[in-house]
């Protein structure tokens, strides 16, 4: 007259008074009067430790994943085991009694065909899909990442994380429809997270994340915040949320002089936010990279980390580094601040110089600091000189530029390409030049005039991406360096305060730290 299945839910409970040894005996005692009880094999599996061993009655001799393929192979139609395997499971498979070799996306349908309406496999397999991935389930739907999300929101309309997921899911400016015919964009998903969890410090992460600069989102809850208040909330149930110290401070990013108040009552400003940061989490390679790039103007000055380290500027970047091994911008930092004759040492043992920092940013990453990266390499070569990226290639000067300017984003934001590189360029010199262009963000038309510089006179490039670079013959009445073909317009007033104050040095922000 045994309820095994009451017996496997108690040893099971989270709140239950008996102790794991008493759980493994009592359940083992069940298995001895039947063998063949499905939840009580479960129950045992849930309770034995990943790397123990059980001794059944009859002598065999079973782990944690083999106790719930004994519990599967009782009933295939009992969802719980299968779940139990695919939050253990890692990236291997496990082999059933019947042969099959189930993953965790497999194990995950498995869920589905035994309980149609389980929220969280409907959740793990949207986060296990790939984007554009799709998966076939047993009664014929094929759904992907997103479609699984909005299934696990119809099973439990109040689960934070199903909405959350589904934001992180959704292109910007996607939007999805609910089964209640709802169409909601991905800051309307994160709201609803936190209709559902008024503390889910992650969501509000999330929304500030995704709101514009000076965008207010009001809440269930009547609540109107905006980006800075949404990460400070998120400070406020979780102290120690790097990412949320890390977001404030870039919003700060622009003004030395600002602080944030904290739910502490503690006002910080962009520094002590990093540093606060490091002390949340010690291998947050960002806040590292950004302290670092703070003090590039003025390599001398330390600062005291929260374990008691005090670093310099290269040292901050090789800690970047360390935490984020294809972290450009670190490599990026780290040459800059590198003297030409002066080599430094990361973490792996390697001994790398300026160069060889300006080619492992270049192989980090193929977006715009590929194009910074690219440009600083060719203004460290000499016109005889090659350097040899990581892909193999082996290109001088003129190519890495070429590349720079053909793989460059189109220029965007308020400074991008307007301001004539020539004039610079001839007072300062190309080094100094690259840092204003890409104070300015001007990369690629920088690049463009660096280029020509290197032409002989006369001679014409027509890039792949439309681009014609050319070098006007010597006495032919033109500035031998000025843009051919292209009128620059009038700066407004804005863009001449922004060219005096990228001319200055940055200050280091230690505030005080």
């Amino acid at each position: 007259n045994l309820d095994f299945t009451a017996l496997a839910c108690t040893c099971m409970h989270p709140n239950t008074q008996t102790t794991q040894m008493d759980q493994r005996q009592l359940l083992l005692n069940a298995i001895s009067l039947n063998s063949n009880f499905s939840a009580v094999y479960a129950g045992l599996g849930f309770v034995t430790a990943a790397d123990e061993t059980v001794q059944l009655h009859d002598g065999r001799v079973l782990d944690k994943r083999q106790l719930l393929a004994e519990a599967i192979h009782c009933d295939p139609d009992y969802f719980l085991p299968y779940q139990y395997l695919c939050t253990i499971l890692g990236e291997d498979v496990v082999q059933l009694r019947d042969g099959r070799e189930l993953d965790r996306k497999q194990l995950c349908v498995e869920v589905i065909r035994c309980d149609a309406d389980n929220l969280n496999s409907y959740g793990i397999l949207g986060c296990l899909l790939a984007a554009g991935e799709t998966v076939q389930l047993h009664d014929g739907r094929v759904l992907d990442s997103k479609q699984l999300l909005v299934e696990a929101i119809r099973c439990n309309r109040d689960g934070s994380k199903a909405y959350r997921l589904l934001g992180l899911a959704l292109a910007a400016g996607e939007t999805v429809q609910l089964h209640d015919g709802r169409v909601l964009v991905e800051k309307q998903l994160y709201v609803e997270a936190l209709r559902c969890d008024g503390k889910y410090r992650d969501a509000f992460c999330d929304l500030g994340a995704v709101l514009a600069a000076d965008e207010m989102v009001q809440l269930h809850d009547g609540r109107v915040m905006g980006k800075k208040q949404l990460f400070v909330e998120a400070i406020r149930h979780d102290p120690d949320l790097a990412v949320a110290y890390r977001s404030l401070a870039e919003l700060l990013d622009d003004d030395e002089d600002e602080k944030v108040q904290l739910p502490d009552g503690r006002e910080l400003g962009w520094g002590l936010l990093q540093w606060e940061a490091l002390r949340c989490d010690p291998d947050c390679g960002e806040a590292y990279c950004e302290l670092a790039w703070g003090l590039s103007e003025d390599a001398g000055v330390k600062v005291r980390l929260p374990d008691g380290r005090v670093l310099d500027c290269a040292q901050m970047f090789v800690e970047a580094i360390r935490c984020r091994p294809d972290y450009s911008e670190a490599f990026l930092g780290l040459a800059k601040v590198l003297t030409d004759a002066k080599t430094v040492q990361l973490h792996d043992g390697r001994v790398l110089d300026k160069k060889q920092l300006y080619v492992e940013a270049i192989r980090c990453d193929k977006s715009k600091s590929a194009t910074r990266s690219l440009v600083a390499l060719a203004l460290t070569l000499s016109p005889d000189e090659t350097a040899t990226l990581a892909d193999g290639r082996t290109l001088n000067s003129r190519q890495l530029l070429q590349e720079a300017v053909e793989g460059a984003a189109p220029p965007s934001g308020p400074f991008s390409n307007s301001f004539d590189h020539v004039p610079f360029i001839k007072r300062h010199g190309e080094q100094r030049a690259l840092h204003r262009a890409i104070a300015v963000n001007d990369v690629r038309a920088f690049a463009i005039q660096v280029l020509r510089r290197r032409l002989e006179p006369g001679e014409r490039l027509d890039l792949s991406d439309g681009t014609v670079v050319e070098r006007e013959m010597a006495g032919s009445g033109s500035d031998d360096e000025a843009s051919s073909a292209r009128k620059r317009p009038r700066r407004t007033k804005q863009q001449q305060q922004q060219h005096r104050y990228e001319l200055r040095p940055r200050r280091g922000r230690t505030d005080g730290s």
